[in-house]
């Protein structure tokens, strides 16, 4: 059987059946295995492990705050629990990594903050033509979309999309922050459009009537 060293080194290899083929292995085939150490020994005044009295603290459980020694200490993704709290965790699905779902919040933040408009551009197509390309028209179907739909959409967009900034970094597979900074930013917009046009219209009511 040949090496690790000697298979990434990309030499072609011939099978019994004539085929060539190359094979390489997994960087982890390559790296040691790194144990936890053994939990050190409380020492005058400082925290103990709620589970082990005599170890030294290290953290905290990001679930139930209780203070937790390297023995105890159950990492996944960025947080850190103790092991009573990833067994009441997996039993209640509550942490995405042991449960294989995860949600892309930052995908249907963005869709949402888009709503408006996709469905301005939808109604354009659609009720401006028939209405003779009347500029009138195509203000209202504007109002009505960015502004009524924008009205709900985008602080629904920038919720979920900071919600997204703060939970991506938990998730398994590397995953970007442009969607959610989008979201936010588009959802910031719409909200900014919106009173912009809002205060153009009481403006001309004040206008009229003085």
């Amino acid at each position: 059987m040949a090496g690790v060293e000697t298979l990434n080194a990309g030499v072609p290899w011939t099978c019994q059946c004539g085929a060539t083929f190359r094979l390489w292995a997994f960087p982890a085939a390559l790296r040691a295995v790194e144990c936890k150490r053994e939990a050190a020994q409380v020492m005058g005044d400082e925290a103990s492990c709620y589970y082990h009295a005599n170890n030294q603290a290290v953290a905290h459980c990001d679930r139930c705050g209780r203070f937790i020694c390297t023995t105890c200490d159950v990492g996944i993704g960025a947080a850190r629990y103790c092991p009573p709290c990833v067994e009441k965790g997996a039993a209640a699905k509550s942490i995405p990594l042991l449960t294989g779902k995860y949600s892309t919040q930052d995908a249907l933040a963005l869709s949402i903050a888009l709503a408006p408009v996709v469905a301005f551009i939808v109604a354009a197509l659609i009720a401006f033509p028939a209405s003779g390309f009347d500029a009138e028209v195509l203000g209202v179907v504007a109002f009505m979309a960015l502004g009524a739909l924008g009205l709900f959409s985008g602080p629904v967009a920038i919720l979920f999309g900071i919600q997204a900034l703060r939970s991506v970094q938990n998730f398994p597979v590397p995953r970007g922050r442009w969607r959610a900074v989008t979201a936010v930013g588009v959802g910031a917009l719409s909200l900014a459009i919106l009173v912009a046009v809002f205060a153009i219209a009481m403006y001309s009511v004040v206008v009229e009537v003085v």
